[in-house]
């Protein structure tokens, strides 16, 4: 598995999500109506890269990871744990600016968690100029404000310890 690492910058700088992008990739508005900003791709980028882990504020309560549309609930031994909240720039990083696609065909990452944190796996090929996009989900998108082509899920989960190169 070959992860692409953060760019290194300070824990509290107010931009540090923005500051962590990785150089071959932008931050700009979305192709996706009402998501605002999302990460562009400056060059071709194969499959099977790997980036993250999703970095936040661990929260337990889940009414307060409901808030803002930036958590990631994580799993252990099938139940839920704990959440991830990248709502902060400050302590979030680039990865809070990957949006939800509107369908699954759109999607061009794959969500995983591995060993307690979640990761994005491109399983397309990206080309220069095109958006990251993850699928969450219909309901999860509809909650966000995106218009989501057809119903499946509800909050961002993903399995536990999944191999993210088997599907």
């Amino acid at each position: 598995m070959f992860v692409v690492n953060d760019r290194e910058v300070r824990e509290d700088h107010k931009t540090r999500a923005l500051q962590t992008l990785p150089a071959f990739f932008e931050i700009k508005a979305s192709k996706i109506p009402k998501a605002g900003l999302g990460v562009f791709a400056k060059i071709d980028i194969p499959v099977g890269l790997v980036f993250g882990p999703y970095q936040g504020i661990l929260l337990c309560d889940s009414k307060k990871a409901d808030q803002h549309g930036y958590s990631w609930e994580i799993r252990i031994a099938g139940k839920p744990s704990q959440f991830v909240d990248g709502s902060d720039p400050r302590y979030s990083n680039w990865m809070r600016y990957i949006n939800s696609s509107r369908f699954e065909k759109e999607q061009n990452l794959i969500a995983f968690q591995y060993n307690g944190s979640v990761y994005y796996r491109v399983f397309r090929p990206i080309s220069e100029g095109i958006e990251l996009l993850v699928w969450y989900g219909n309901k999860y998108g509809e909650s966000l404000g995106v218009l989501c082509a057809s119903q499946r899920t509800k909050r961002p989960s993903i399995p536990i310890e999944k191999n993210p190169f088997i599907f």
